[in-house]
């Protein structure tokens, strides 16, 4: 996408979204927008969208975050960081509330919950092996 992207600026001196935006509509222009974005931008402007509506679209939400694995969701906080300024999983904690916003958070930080297990369990593992060897 980045070459087509490329081509079309060099071509034309203008933005291929601008482009996009000023010849299309409705979901056509929603469709056509996304796929020129990489995968963890659109998710990470979702999300954001989703958050910053006037209703939280709650379902926005779950499926940018649900439907993918940790290192997945990793990867779109990182991008979410990088767009916005601010902390994706903070982010969904200042807006939302209850036990929606419990799962959410912690879907969100999941990958430093991974982390933090993977290497207790590693680190217990490596110092039962070291007691039997004596």
């Amino acid at each position: 996408m980045d070459e087509a992207y490329a081509e079309w600026y060099s071509s034309t001196g203008k933005g291929l979204v601008k482009a996009i935006k000023a010849q299309t509509s409705g979901f056509y222009r929603t469709s056509l927008v996304s796929l020129s974005r990489s995968w963890d931008e659109y998710f990470a402007i979702r999300i954001h969208k989703a958050l910053t509506s006037v209703n939280v679209d709650e379902r926005g939400i779950i499926y940018a975050l649900i439907m993918h694995t940790p290192e997945q969701r990793a990867v779109i906080s990182k991008t979410y960081n990088q767009l916005f300024k601010k902390e994706m999983a903070n982010h969904l904690g200042e807006i939302l509330s209850g036990n929606f916003k419990l799962l959410m958070y912690t879907m969100a930080s999941l990958q430093e919950y991974i982390k933090y297990t993977y290497c207790l369990l590693y680190t217990s593992d490596a110092a039962d092996e070291e007691d039997s060897v004596d």
